[in-house]
């Protein structure tokens, strides 16, 4: 059965430079190409979840541009639910100027949040409360105080929230034990334990600190190492799948919307991340953000290929 899933986010279109190097403070390069395409975190994420089978609903917010419509078009070609969007006049939709340096797949990002910072505490109250839901999923590039009332709300619904802290930004200590999936990279953990993450042994060191504070699971990923989960009674370590990469723009969003929907559907963690690294090394290997996503079969087959490589 479907899982029903409310993501509160961001939509951003992404302006996508590509460039052999990226310029240093005062040099002019020759970039290799251009384009644009549907990107923002929440979007992504969104985009992936239904990728991956999730019925998924979508509380955001656009300008009345170009931008906006085409952002729109996109979540609805992969079936996500967008009457919650709101368009708004004299403002952008949100934009993401992108450096891709194809000679690592490495990136560097700008935002500029647009129509994003007009997503509010009421949006995402009313969103919560439109109908029932199996999960909430929430990242950082809307308003923190949209944010901390979406986790409040959701659980006195008892709708089980995981939050994605990007880009990195500290939260407040007593929203941590009403977050029940804390997924976070080595920056972000490090910002939020105040300590310098590595590795999986110093990830596990932070993440035992935020379990000090009452954080329920956190799940680290650690790019091209793997992905982690610690929880009250364990650690879970699933290495990465190895591929060469193109472009690393949406692989933390498809592991996003992998894992969650495997955790809604299956209650395994360790599959749970397994699908997420393996959705997240595919979307490596295309130029793009929602373009690059993978869909459920295209994890299916790639997942199996690979045990039975290993077997």
């Amino acid at each position: 059965m479907q899982k029903n899933i409310l993501l509160i986010g961001s939509m951003n279109m992404d302006l996508v430079v590509q460039c052999n190097t990226v310029p240093v403070r005062g040099e002019t390069l020759l970039g290799q190409q251009f384009h644009t395409t549907p990107g923002g975190k929440g979007a992504n994420q969104a985009y992936a979840l239904a990728c991956q089978g999730s019925e998924v609903y979508f509380c955001g917010a656009i300008g009345k541009d170009e931008f906006g419509t085409r952002l729109v078009k996109n979540l609805q070609s992969v079936g996500v639910h967008c009457e919650q969007i709101k368009t708004l006049d004299g403002i952008s939709s949100g934009i993401a100027i992108i450096l891709l340096e194809t000679s690592c797949g490495d990136n560097r990002i700008i935002v500029i949040a647009g129509a994003n910072e007009k997503v509010t505490a009421d949006d995402a109250k009313a969103a919560l409360s439109s109908r029932k839901y199996d999960a909430l999923v929430l990242q950082l590039e809307t308003p923190m105080p949209t944010v901390e009332a979406a986790v409040i709300e959701a659980q006195k619904k008892n709708i089980p929230v995981f939050l994605n802290l990007a880009p990195a930004q500290a939260i407040k200590p007593e929203l941590l034990p009403l977050i029940d999936f804390l997924i976070v990279n080595e920056t972000e953990l490090s910002l939020l334990a105040g300590k310098t993450v590595t590795d999986l042994q110093s990830g596990a060191e932070s993440a035992a600190l935020l379990r000090k504070k009452e954080a329920k699971t956190v799940i680290l990923t650690l790019g091209a190492k793997g992905a982690a989960a610690f929880t009250a009674d364990a650690e879970i370590f699933v290495p990465a799948f190895k591929v060469e990469p193109v472009d690393t723009t949406a692989a933390g969003d498809s592991f996003i919307g992998a894992f969650v929907t495997a955790w809604l559907e299956t209650n395994d963690m360790k599959t749970a991340l397994t699908r997420g690294n393996a959705c997240g090394a595919l979307a490596t290997l295309t130029v793009g953000a929602q373009a690059s996503i993978p869909q459920r079969k295209a994890v299916d087959d790639f997942i199996a290929a690979n045990v039975s490589a290993k077997s």
